[in-house]
């Protein structure tokens, strides 16, 4: 049974670590790893570099092209290549634990799973922000709405490419420069009636870079969540009415936040996940109103 891990990569050197973590998987013996790599660099320089990596590390590795520095296309030409019925994906930035892979499988298998995913913990360095260590907001975990997961991320994901809830699906172009293409997609998986799970002992790592240990850099992640959040409702329960009955909720969330995060600013680190907090609902009320998403890409 071959598995197929698949990797999105843009002028990353720490494609690197990545890889290797993937040569130190543990499987069973009825399972084959493959590597399928998607440049979306608008020139295919760093292929010769990629393929001596995996040279090195002994992986079965594809090398695809994908350019016009749009995250969907890569995406998407990972599903294209695919040539077997599970797909796993991880970022260029992250470190699998040896068991990863296998915990995925094992999971999807015992839950019937149309999508298995995992938790991302951040590693932060030491100049980090004490109160940013301490939040870890750049860690990831699910959310349940009602006891379910409706969405998840591509930084640590298997797929069941044959399940009748991912058959044909595709990553959305239009959010190709903006983000939340991967959130839409297991979001269509839902909606499909796939069943998405969580694999608690599935774990990556991601070392926070200095560009991310910042407040502003994540306002802008969780304002352009809220978009993608925004954007959901609009394409789904797209009616007038239902444009003011999420707007009127957006805005009461969002000033519930605001009065929580002014109550706690004084002496406590509870302010930024209220900051936080207010400023996705902040994204979901501009998309209502016809905010375009902000470009990452």
């Amino acid at each position: 049974m071959e598995i197929c891990v698949a990797i999105c990569t843009y002028q990353r050197r720490s494609l690197r670590d990545t890889l290797e973590s993937l040569a130190k998987q543990s499987l069973s013996e009825n399972i084959t790893l493959k590597v399928l790599v998607a440049d979306n660099d608008k020139t295919n320089r760093a292929k010769d570099t990629i393929e001596a990596w995996a040279e090195e590390f002994g992986l079965n590795l594809r090398y695809i092209h994908a350019p016009s520095q749009n995250i969907s296309i890569a995406r998407n030409a990972c599903l294209d290549n695919v040539d077997c019925d599970w797909m796993a994906s991880i970022d260029d930035d992250e470190v699998a634990s040896v068991y990863w892979l296998s915990n995925l499988y094992k999971k999807a298998q015992l839950e019937k799973a149309a999508v298995v995913c995992g938790p991302v913990k951040a590693i932060y360095q030491e100049n980090a922000p004490t109160w940013m260590k301490k939040c870890d907001f750049h860690s990831q975990h699910p959310v349940y709405v009602k006891g379910v997961i409706q969405t998840t991320s591509t930084a640590n994901a298997l797929i069941h490419l044959k399940h009748p809830a991912c058959a044909e699906l595709r990553f959305d172009l239009s959010l190709g420069k903006s983000g939340g293409e991967d959130s839409s997609y297991f979001s269509s998986v839902y909606s499909n009636g796939g069943n998405i799970t969580f694999a608690s002992d599935a774990l990556v790592t991601e070392t926070v870079p200095l560009e991310r240990a910042n407040l502003m850099w994540l306002l802008k992640r969780k304002f352009r969540f809220g978009q993608t959040c925004g954007a959901r409702v609009l394409k789904h329960k797209f009616s007038f009415k239902n444009k003011i009955k999420y707007s009127a909720l957006a805005i009461c969330k969002f000033t519930f936040c605001l009065f929580m995060c002014l109550i706690s600013i004084l002496g406590s680190d509870k302010k930024y996940k209220w900051l936080l907090r207010g400023t996705l609902h902040f994204g979901v009320l501009a998309k209502l109103l016809g905010k375009n998403e902000i470009t990452q890409y």
